[in-house]
């Protein structure tokens, strides 16, 4: 005797006879509204699992698109560029939104790895200094006391009162602290006011190609998002394997793969390069940009140094 389990068949929820948008009042034909673009069986008993999917679809961009742009993204440089300015968009995750988590998690995992890292090699330094200075407050105050005892009393009236000085001591760690604070609130905002100074580099070197700007800037986030994801797979790769050395000749290939990959962006992108041009460009772009990152970065720590008052 077979028994027949319905209620773990997913039933086709079928769609309202009228064909009504309930959000803008619009007779549509399809699943979705063709002027707003709602789904028809919106608010409609939706199951819990699709719900949190649509979450995580809207806030993080992760749906069954991001493995299909990502896969793209890495191995085949330049080719979503080329897909967006075909008009090929809706296939892959949007540049914003895939540019706007991978920045989140790559700063917060690097925050999060720099705070780690300065914690657990603090930890041992910290406990024998506490120790050495309870060691030495100890000798210090029975030598006051010895002192003390072996000068009158009367001796005390000459001595002049100490004024304190107007700059107090700076802790090094509480400007190492401070530093790290202000890094995790600005660096992102920096990083995505660097994209439009890149896309701007490009629409310099590649001004023959007479693209709009908005296809350099696309080009630029696309380009960002590979730094993002690629920096992010050795942070964890580091943090699970702490101990981990890559060897020379690794390190130095790892250290020029952006560069490369860049090249290889602008050769299949820019139609009108070849490779030696486009060899050439990736390198002059990358060395400037490099200098205003180092400038940035460099006000960022000036500017958190004038407001504790180190100098």
């Amino acid at each position: 005797m077979k028994i027949k389990i319905n209620w773990l068949k997913k039933k086709p929820r079928p769609l309202p006879a009228d064909r009504i948008c309930r959000n803008c009042g619009t007779r549509t034909f399809g699943r979705y509204c063709h002027v707003c673009g709602q789904d028809l069986l919106a608010g409609e008993g939706l199951p819990f699992f699709k719900l949190i999917g649509n979450f995580l679809e809207n806030a993080f961009a992760l749906n069954n698109k991001t493995p299909i742009t990502l896969g793209y993204l890495m191995i085949r440089p330049g080719f979503l560029s080329t897909e967006y300015r075909l008009g090929r968009i809706k296939k892959y995750v949007h540049p914003v939104k895939l540019l706007w988590i991978s920045t989140l998690i790559f700063f917060a995992l690097l925050i999060s790895r720099a705070d780690f890292g300065r914690n657990t090699e603090s930890d041992v330094a910290d406990a024998q200094q506490t120790a050495i200075d309870a060691i030495s407050d100890s000798v210090a105050k029975q030598k006051a006391m010895q002192i003390m005892n072996a000068i009158p009393d009367s001796s005390f009236t000459d001595i002049p009162t100490t004024q304190k000085t107007s700059k107090q001591s700076i802790d090094p760690k509480e400007v190492e602290d401070k530093l790290l604070t202000y890094f995790s609130r600005y660096a992102p905002y920096a990083a995505f006011l660097f994209i439009p100074i890149f896309a701007l580099l490009l629409m310099v070197f590649f001004w023959r190609s007479k693209f709009y700007y908005v296809y350099h800037f696309v080009f630029a986030m696309y380009f960002h998002v590979f730094l993002w994801v690629f920096c992010a797979f050795f942070l964890v790769l580091f943090w699970i394997f702490p101990t981990l050395e890559f060897p020379k000749w690794l390190s130095f290939i790892l250290f020029f793969l952006p560069g490369v990959y860049l090249s290889i962006a602008f050769h299949r992108f820019y139609l009108n390069q070849t490779r030696w041009k486009a060899i050439w460009k990736s390198i002059v772009i990358g060395f400037l940009y490099f200098i205003m990152i180092v400038f940035g970065t460099t006000a960022l720590i000036l500017l958190v140094l004038k407001i504790m008052g180190v100098f």
